[in-house]
């Protein structure tokens, strides 16, 4: 009896390895999931396991393909209020659609959707000059800070000066783990020496929330909401004061999200934060709605 085994991959956005060349165990081993070891399930469940994860990525790899086709992006901009004056002061740009988001992530190709968001940021910061002092933040995951890619970039979209007054801010967040400290500290100190400020964002809901703070330097710190939500309890406003006075050891401005009443405002106000964000100073916009704000305020 002869057995004939053969795979064959439809990956156009696969960057994972170099395909061309590969034996075919090579190749089975540098999948997502496919393990050759015996871990006690049958040559079918397996086989059944790896075909599911496979039609996963065809499935993102589609989706993919449609948006990098169609340029389905659109960023909306959550204003962030100072709490020392009162005035809007900068803003949150973020995808709207944050499903494919996922599809990018399940493919490695967090960079390239990074760097279409970093075009449309830069294209609306130029638009936001002629305000006072205002900071465009946007989220960068952890694959893109430390791309070797991202210097040229910025190179590029940045080969003009920004407004007067206008900045970049890159977040980053606790949600996406780090594969190594060193590089990762050394990438956003990179940046700050271009002149970008650096934040960590949803600090207090994600991996390693002491480690980020002691081994990263930041700028502003962006609170989660959770720590607005625990307000509700007795000792809320005390933990949430503790909180601030720990973030401001290294320096960093704080910033507190999902701010939605004037009651939470008032207390996060109390509490030393410098700045809020949240439905209550305005839900995620256009950036029409807001280049219309700033003209009225």
């Amino acid at each position: 009896m002869i057995i004939v085994l053969g795979v064959c991959i439809y990956a156009p956005f696969f960057t994972a390895f170099e395909l061309r060349g590969l034996g075919t165990s090579r190749v089975l081993a540098a999948l997502p999931g496919f393990e050759r070891a015996d871990d006690g399930a049958g040559p079918t469940d397996r086989r059944n396991e790896y075909v599911a994860q496979m039609h996963e990525r065809f499935r993102a790899e589609q989706n993919v393909a449609r948006l990098q086709r169609d340029g389905h992006f659109e960023l909306a901009f959550q204003p962030q209020l100072s709490l020392a004056d009162g005035r809007l002061r900068g803003a949150d740009g973020s995808l709207r659609g944050p499903a494919f988001i996922a599809d990018y992530r399940t493919l490695g190709l967090m960079p390239e959707l990074d760097f279409m968001v970093l075009g449309e940021a830069v294209d609306a910061a130029r638009q936001l000059g002629g305000h006072g002092a205002f900071t465009l933040s946007v989220n960068l995951s952890p694959q893109t800070v430390v791309d070797a890619r991202l210097d040229g970039v910025l190179e590029r979209l940045l080969a003009r000066p920004l407004p007067d007054g206008v900045t970049l801010e890159f977040e980053v967040t606790e949600h996406q783990s780090v594969a190594d400290f060193a590089v990762f500290a050394a990438a956003l100190e990179r940046l700050r020496r271009r002149g970008h400020a650096v934040a960590l964002d949803d600090f207090g809901s994600g991996y390693s929330t002491l480690a980020y703070l002691t081994r990263f330097p930041f700028d502003k710190i962006k609170l989660d909401r959770t720590l607005v939500l625990a307000l509700s309890r007795p000792d809320g406003a005390a933990f949430m004061a503790a909180t601030v006075r720990m973030c401001r050891v290294s320096g960093a401005t704080v910033l507190v999200e999902g701010v939605e009443t004037e009651a939470e405002l008032s207390v996060v106000k109390g509490c030393g934060a410098d700045a809020v964000q949240g439905y209550l100073t305005g839900r995620p916009q256009p950036l029409p709605a807001l280049l219309e704000r700033l003209q009225g305020s």
